[in-house]
């Protein structure tokens, strides 16, 4: 079973009885599951809550197995006891890198478990759950969040269907990229993943205060295409038809960071990145 690209907010999982013993799992439960391997790959776990264990997942150890996602503020009630064990998890799961929790847990007892013993222990800095793009709300990552370029073989694209950039994120959403635009009949090519081999070249990148030269010598089309240049946050900071095949940019970007540039050819989205240093 494979789960990715997914965002778990505020599910709970009650007591049913007065011991809360089924109330597992407020995100996810895949006890006795015998014989399969689930592999949960780029998700976000925020404020889950189970009455009993596991206030993201319930989860029998050697089957399940993580990578590159994000626990945050999961809680569990123990069936009202005072014992404050397995917030998070209902036990260790099988580390594959690139996780981040938050908090740690709070006991050392040995029914007590972070979601994994390698885990990194840091504030993912998530923000308000929301419409950031794509079918469905994610959390998005704050400038700083620790989670930014700590994923490793991530799927290509995000959650919202925005492509990974560079060193990918842990969890859902991928810092600094900005969601396709859905325009039925249109292609996206996304130059990030391997942009030495790109179609389109950007220079020099990192830049600063906004200059850069756009070359789109290998596109081989005499027609004119878009240019549009988001910021962080996904919000359009430059848009400019042009014809030529090599353009020159002075956009006096005052934020340093990364910034998507996307080019928009016939029936083709074009998306790279460019960091810039201000």
């Amino acid at each position: 079973t494979d789960i990715s690209n997914c965002t778990f907010y505020n599910n709970k999982a009650l007591e049913t009885n007065s011991t809360g013993y089924a109330a597992n799992g407020g995100a996810l439960s895949t006890f006795s599951m015998n014989n399969s391997i689930i592999n949960i790959t780029n998700c976000t776990f925020a404020n889950n809550y189970a009455g009993w264990v596991g206030g993201a997942i319930s989860s029998d150890k050697n089957p399940t197995k993580i990578k590159n996602n994000i626990f945050y503020n999961n809680t569990a009630g123990n069936g009202t006891n005072t014992w404050n064990i397995a917030q998070h998890t209902a036990d260790e799961m099988t580390d594959l890198g690139g996780n981040i929790q938050f908090p740690a847990k709070f006991t050392s007892n040995s029914n007590d478990f972070n979601v994994s013993s390698t885990v990194t222990i840091a504030d993912p800095k998530l923000s308000p759950i929301g419409n950031n793009g794509g079918y469905g709300r994610t959390m998005a990552l704050q400038s700083g969040s620790p989670a930014i370029n700590i994923g490793n073989n991530c799927p290509v694209l995000d959650q919202r269907g925005a492509p990974r950039v560079g060193a990918c994120d842990a969890g859902a959403y991928e810092f600094g990229s900005v969601a396709p635009l859905s325009i039925p009949g249109l292609s996206i090519e996304s130059d990030i993943k391997n942009e030495a081999s790109s179609q389109i070249l950007i220079y020099p990148n990192p830049t600063f205060n906004g200059k850069f030269t756009l070359d789109l010598t290998k596109l081989e089309t005499n027609e004119a295409v878009k240019v549009f240049v988001y910021d962080a946050l996904g919000k359009i900071c430059f848009e400019k038809t042009v014809k030529q095949n090599i353009v020159l940019f002075d956009l006096s970007l005052n934020l340093k960071g990364i910034y998507l540039i996307q080019i928009i050819q016939n029936q083709k989205i074009h998306q790279l990145k460019l960091m810039n240093m201000n």
